[in-house]
């Protein structure tokens, strides 16, 4: 009778698991991700996009120039960000104060100026305008 309970649970268990799993591949479908890219080509970051009822949600992870750039890292970060963006439904990591220069994004992003600082402000942002390269990655029409 044991062993029966025990089968039982691991069955539960099992059936648990692929639940989550298939929740999880459901979450992840139409999420975007693309590295960020200075003028050089060197990769310093990296952002994850999606849509969630209706609106962009954006998720940026900033490589420091102490570290030593990770690719999965860079992904894990900017899902982890995107996903507090998705749930909390509100921006959240702040960059830099906006009164002070954004020396690193202006040195790096090369589309800063098609939208301005603003919309980079946060690393987890809700509600996010996409840039012209952004819709062309989502194929979203201008």
């Amino acid at each position: 009778m044991g062993v029966s309970i025990f089968a039982e649970k691991i069955t539960k268990r099992l059936a648990e698991r692929k639940e989550r799993v298939k929740a999880a591949k459901e979450s992840n479908e139409e999420m975007y991700f693309y590295y960020l890219r200075g003028l050089d080509r060197h990769i310093f970051g990296g952002a994850c996009l999606k849509k969630v009822d209706g609106v962009w949600c954006r998720g940026i992870s900033l490589c420091s120039t102490k570290d030593q750039f990770d690719r999965n890292a860079a992904k894990g970060q900017s899902y982890g960000r995107l996903r507090k963006a998705t749930v909390t439904q509100k921006d959240d990591f702040p960059i830099t104060n906006l009164n002070e220069s954004p020396m690193k994004l202006t040195r790096h992003y090369d589309f800063i100026n098609n939208i301005g600082f603003k919309e980079f402000s946060y690393k987890a942002r809700y509600n996010a305008v996409l840039t012209t390269k952004e819709k062309d990655i989502v194929k979203e029409v201008l």
